[in-house]
């Protein structure tokens, strides 16, 4: 009797470990691609160093994570109005697009607002809602959510 305690208690333990080695492939393979995020935020006063001293703006800082292990190209980056059609394209300040971007890493790039509010053509109301994209390698696209930019915020300097 006690072998037979021992051999089951044996057979759990290797479906146990079985479980666990499937769990453990199926979460690496999931993050063998490029998962890439784009979050996108107005920051109003923006400090930027340079060599003469800081600079300050008013920029929509657009944020591209790669949160998988394989690299990524970003191709171009634009933004989109909500209710127009097509795209506008961006030439932020930051690294040089196309962009090649690493696994696990992130970058920062920083378009300014006013240019932004020139052609996103605010509403009758001073209001529009738009969000910032990328264009990758491969020909995919990813947005952000959707921000609200007003022309008091942009114009209140």
């Amino acid at each position: 009797m006690p072998v037979d305690l021992v051999a089951r208690g044996l057979s759990v333990f290797a479906i146990l470990v079985a479980l666990g080695s499937l769990w453990l492939a199926w979460r690496t393979y999931r993050r063998a691609g490029a998962r890439v995020v784009v979050t996108a935020e107005k920051q109003l006063k923006y400090q930027a160093f340079y060599v003469d001293g800081p600079i300050y703006d008013d920029v929509l800082t657009v944020r591209v994570s790669n949160k998988g292990l394989a690299k990524v190209q970003v191709s171009n980056m634009f933004y989109e109005v909500k209710g127009k059609y097509g795209f506008v394209t961006l030439d932020p300040n930051g690294p040089r697009l196309p962009f090649v971007l690493e696994g696990m890493h992130q970058e920062l790039w920083t378009p300014s607002l006013s240019t932004i509010a020139k052609g996103a053509d605010l509403g009758t109301d001073g209001v529009s809602q738009l969000r910032a994209g990328v264009l990758l390698g491969d020909g995919t696209q990813k947005f952000s959510r959707w921000l609200t930019l007003s022309a008091d915020e942009v114009t209140k300097r």
